[in-house]
Order: C-alpha cells, then sequence, then structure tokens
C-alpha cells in the first residue's frame, strides 16, 4: 500500500511491472493529477483515491481500466462537479463513493454510462436540491444509495427500481412529497433519522412495504399513533429514539409481528406512558436498546419482554443508579446485557437475583463510571442463596473495560473471580489455540488505576501485594479470598 505516504506526484512508469495489479490504495496523500498510462499494464478491481486533492476525476487515467475498474472511492477530495464526461467510460463501475467533496449540482447525465453502478455515496456534500429524476435516470441496477449531511431540503422521485438501501440522515426534509418512492418500491432500508420530520410519514408506508429497517430517531416528532407503522408488515428493525414525543399510543407496535429489533427512549415526559406496555405489543423482540431518560433504573424494563428476547442494552447519560430488581421479570434462556454510556459508578448487590431461568448470560459492563465492584453484584442465585464462588452462571463472561476502575483491596475478588472464570471457561469448552488467545486476550483488557500513581494493572492479573489493604475488611471480601 502506498496511503498515507504525502505523495504528491507519481511517474508513469512506477507500476508497469503489475500486471496482476487488483487493489491499490493512494489514499491519505497530496495527489492531484495522475499520469495518463499509470494503469495500462494492470487489471486494477479497486482503486482508493480517499484524502487527497483532486478537484476533477482523473479519467484519463482511469480509461486504461474501464473493462476491470469496479470499486472507486473518491471521497475526501476537492471535487465540486460532477459533468457528463466525469465518468463517462467507467461502465463497469459497481461502486463510487464521492462522499465530503464539494460537490452541490448534479447534472442531468451525471451517471449516464453507469449502468453497471450497484452502490453510489454522495454524503457530505452541499446538495441542497435534486431537482428531478434526471441524475438518477441510468442508474437502473443501483442497489444502494447514501446522501447523508447533504443539506438537502427536498428530494424528487426516485427513478430506481432496484434500489434496497437508502440513507438520507442528517438533512432538512421536514416533509417528505408522496412520490418519492413510488419507482423505487423494493426499497427494505431507509434511514430518515435527523432530517427534521415533524411527523411520521405515514404517506410512504403504502410505496415501502417491503421495508425491514425504518430509522426516524432524532426528529422533532411529537406524536406516535396506533397506526404510525401501518402498513409495514415486514418491518423487523426500527428505531425511534430521540423524538419530542408529547403522546405515544402503548399500540403503536401492534401489527409488526416480525419486528426483532428496537432502539427507544423510556419517554419519561410522556404522560400516562409505561414502556413496558409498549414493548409488550412486540414479543418477537430479540434486541432492544433503551436509552433512559431518568436517574434511576428500576420498573421501567420489569416484565416488559417475550422469551425470545436475547440482547438488552441500557444506556443513558443521565442515568446514575440501578435498582437489584431492575431486570425482575426477564425469563428467558440466553441473554446479554448491556448497561453502557451511562453515569453508574457502581452495581447493586443482587444484580443477578431475577434471573435465575436464564442458563446463558453474558454481561457487558463497557463505557461507564465504575470505579469498585462488590462480589454480590455476579453472584450466582441458588436454591441455598446466592453463591459468590461460582463463574459459569455467567457463561459469556464479563467485559469491563472503559470503566475508572481502582486498584484497591475490594477489588481483589474481581481479579480471582476473573482467573477462575477464565480457568474453569477453558475446562469447560476445550476451545481451540486461537480462541483460547482471544479470550485470554479480551479478560486483560479491563484495567484499574494504582492509586496515587498513573500505573494501570489488568484486573485479571491484580494481587495483595498491588494495593494497600487496609485491616478492616468486609467479611465477604474475606470469604473470596480465602476460596482461590
Amino acid at each position: 500500500m502506498l496511503n498515507h505516504n504525502c505523495i504528491s506526484s507519481i511517474s508513469e512508469g512506477v507500476l508497469g511491472s503489475m500486471k496482476y495489479l487488483r487493489i491499490l490504495d493512494l489514499s491519505n496523500n497530496k495527489l492531484s493529477s495522475l499520469p495518463q498510462n499509470i494503469f495500462s499494464n494492470t487489471k486494477l478491481e479497486k482503486l482508493n483515491l480517499s484524502r487527497n486533492n483532486f478537484a476533477q476525476p482523473s479519467l484519463e487515467s482511469l480509461t486504461a481500466v474501464r473493462e476491470t475498474l469496479k470499486h472507486l472511492d473518491l471521497s475526501l477530495n476537492e471535487i465540486e462537479n460532477i459533468s457528463s464526461e466525469s465518468f463517462s467510460t467507467l461502465t463497469k463501475l459497481q461502486a463510487l463513493n464521492l462522499s465530503s467533496n464539494h460537490i452541490s449540482f448534479l447534472h442531468e447525465q451525471s451517471f449516464q454510462a453507469m449502468s453497471h453502478l450497484l452502490e453510489l455515496d454522495l454524503s457530505h456534500n452541499p446538495l441542497q436540491k435534486i431537482l428531478n429524476e434526471m441524475p438518477w435516470g441510468s442508474l437502473g441496477a443501483l442497489r444502494a444509495l447514501h446522501i447523508r449531511n447533504a443539506s438537502l431540503v427536498s428530494i424528487s422521485t426516485l427513478p430506481l427500481p432496484q434500489i434496497t438501501t437508502l440513507t438520507l440522515k442528517d438533512n432538512f426534509l421536514c416533509n417528505i412529497s408522496q412520490g418519492v418512492f413510488e419507482k423505487s418500491q423494493r426499497l427494505r432500508y431507509l434511514d430518515l433519522s435527523s432530517t427534521l420530520l415533524q411527523d411520521v410519514p405515514l404517506h410512504l408506508w403504502q410505496q415501502t412495504k417491503r421495508l425491514v429497517f425504518l430509522d426516524i430517531s432524532n426528529n422533532p416528532i411529537e406524536v406516535l399513533e396506533v397506526n404510525s407503522f401501518s402498513g409495514l408488515e415486514r418491518l423487523q428493525q426500527l428505531d425511534i429514539s430521540g423524538l419530542r414525543l408529547k403522546r405515544l399510543d402503548t399500540r403503536t407496535l401492534h401489527g409488526l409481528r416480525f419486528l426483532i429489533s428496537l432502539k427507544t427512549d423510556s419517554y419519561a415526559s410522556v404522560r400516562s406512558f409505561r414502556l413496558q406496555d409498549l414493548l409488550s405489543q412486540a414479543p418477537a423482540l430479540r434486541k432492544v436498546t433503551i436509552n433512559i431518560e431518568e436517574s434511576t433504573l428500576s420498573h421501567q424494563v420489569q416484565r416488559a419482554f417475550g422469551t425470545k428476547l436475547r440482547e438488552l442494552v441500557i444506556t443513558g447519560s443521565n442515568l446514575q443508579r440501578i435498582l437489584p430488581d431492575a431486570f425482575a421479570g426477564l425469563s428467558t434462556h440466553e441473554l446479554t446485557i448491556r448497561i453502557s454510556g451511562t453515569l453508574v459508578n457502581k452495581f447493586p448487590d443482587g444484580l443477578l437475583r431475577y434471573l435465575p431461568d436464564v442458563r446463558y448470560l453474558t454481561l457487558d459492563f463497557r463505557n461507564n463510571q465504575l470505579t469498585t465492584m462488590g462480589p454480590e453484584v455476579l453472584a450466582a442465585v441458588t436454591k441455598e442463596g446466592s453463591d459468590i464462588h461460582q463463574t459459569q452462571h455467567i457463561t459469556g463472561g464479563v467485559l469491563l473495560e472503559e470503566n475508572p476502575w481502582s486498584c484497591s483491596c475490594e477489588l481483589l475478588w474481581l481479579g480471582r473471580w476473573l482467573r477462575r472464570w477464565l480457568r474453569e471457561t477453558f475446562h469447560v469448552h476445550l476451545l481451540s489455540v486461537e480462541a483460547t488467545l482471544y479470550v485470554s486476550s479480551v479478560s486483560r483488557k479491563a484495567t484499574c488505576l494504582v492509586q496515587g500513581s498513573n500505573i494501570s494493572l489488568a484486573i485479571i492479573d491484580l494481587k495483595q501485594s498491588d494495593v494497600k489493604c487496609e485491616k478492616t475488611v468486609n467479611k465477604a471480601v474475606i470469604s473470596v479470598f480465602s476460596f482461590w
């Protein structure tokens, strides 16, 4: 690779002997042009010219590989105009990335020769408006179109009969006209997040019945009604987080029988709204991400899910406290609980007390404000009571990095617990050499800071000689110390 080398020019014959060259990365240089015959003796299929100084596509140099070039990346350059000649010879191109340039206008014939193009990225360009259908007329094979953050205030009908993925995130659309998708009815993935939509665009659903993914998050939408998603019977993934809801009908998800993934806020400010009532309308959910707006996680997700739930993600920049019974009623046999992006600095004892039916549990506590943790937090639930010595009830392990852990006497038990989990996991599962090395590496990512210094230690390696323990130590901690 020749990327990241501050190259400002390349001599014409430098690739002359590379007749088998298929992939070339010239990104992150200072190139503004290429020699006319630089690729003449190659069979180049993939070319990365991103993060350079090209003001125009280097068409003359690319003509030599017009029959073989499939992927071209010109993102983060200085291109201002796409004329009818810009890509006229690249008839076999399948993927074109023009994002983060200075393109403000699309010519009617900008992509006229690109009948094989499958993916086009025009994101982060000051397009403002796409006034008519003409720029898309030759892109009959296009499957994916990305126009993020392009200052769009309107968009015309898309004559793209094969398109399945459309990204319009971070624009100023406010409202979308009814006929936009009348010629694009194979659409399956639609991202309308952060587009200033004031209402759910109900009028679009009759033309987008094949949608399996919909993101309308971070819009000033104030109402979700019982019919907000009527007609989207195939929908599998939905993001309704970050809205400005004043009213939310708990039957909003009714009828979405294939919905397996949902992102939402807890919407604590919505009058008479209970998150459990909304979630109970979607029994097929397998993954749920909830941004908790309150400072305490208590009742919000209790008894809210069916037995198909496999992953629960809890986030919240205001969340500071989690009550011991917060996960009461989760009756699934396999579950990953992720808690991240919160202000929580300590988990309560008995956090797993209400998860006796989960046989295959994984805990992800990364990216919080945790400084310490007591042994009762991870204690197993048995007929005789809690057992702080067991580890295999958390089959998938515990991820703890990206927290300000403090190396202290109170954390010694956790280091020993992690070592035992690792030892028993290797014994029970008979992992391959590669898997063993990977698990060992991951288990050492969580580190704590030695008090009064800048020294970090892997928690799993923490020993009593590394910390100063007071004479009076919690009895539960002592019992753990003596167990190993």
